[in-house]
């Protein structure tokens, strides 16, 4: 698993770089790490997230030079919303908004417009051909095979599990 973090790191930096406009409380991996552990996300959901981020590149590198929006400006963020529109795509029992503001301790209006901004920029696109996928998968663990299970090994049996025991701070926007 840690392969696919050191992969969401290298995407998350290489569409938002330089461009971002977060102030760094701590490193991308470990807000990674943290977040994936939190909410007890699968691996197919991870690859799922970064399958979004990096079929929509040229979208997110366009919006990114030229909108104003700091949520489409903040990778961390749109990575989030990844993650998030990720699992509730792939899963049947999936956290509401106002989980996943628990464990990014952001507030749930935020989640709802990091949400809404990200899905208006990938153009609501979230469908993708299970041959596709699974070619996808492939490409990103580099092997034939690919096992998902929860990233700390433990199966969510439900969504009011996640109880963060310690906090992961919310990013920084400049005004």
């Amino acid at each position: 698993m840690s392969l696919l973090i050191q992969r969401s790191v290298k995407m998350i930096e290489s569409l938002w770089l330089p461009y971002t406009t977060t102030t760094k409380i701590i490193s991308t991996s470990s807000y990674i790490h943290e977040l994936l552990k939190r909410s007890k996300t699968t691996c197919s959901v991870l690859q799922l997230a970064l399958y979004y981020l990096f079929h929509n590149r040229k979208r997110i590198q366009q919006a990114v030079k030229t909108t104003m929006n700091p949520y489409i400006k903040c990778g961390r963020r749109m990575f989030l919303a990844s993650l998030m529109i990720a699992s509730k795509y792939l899963n049947d029992k999936t956290f509401k908004n106002k989980v996943w503001a628990e464990i990014t301790l952001l507030k749930v209006q935020e989640i709802n417009q990091i949400e809404t901004c990200f899905l208006k920029l990938i153009n609501y696109d979230i469908y993708v051909n299970p041959i596709i996928f699974e070619k996808w998968s492939q490409l990103l663990c580099g092997q034939p095979t690919v096992h998902c299970f929860p990233i700390i090994g433990i199966k969510r049996s439900s969504v009011q599990e996640h109880h963060p025991t310690k906090k992961l701070r919310p990013v920084q926007l400049n005004p």
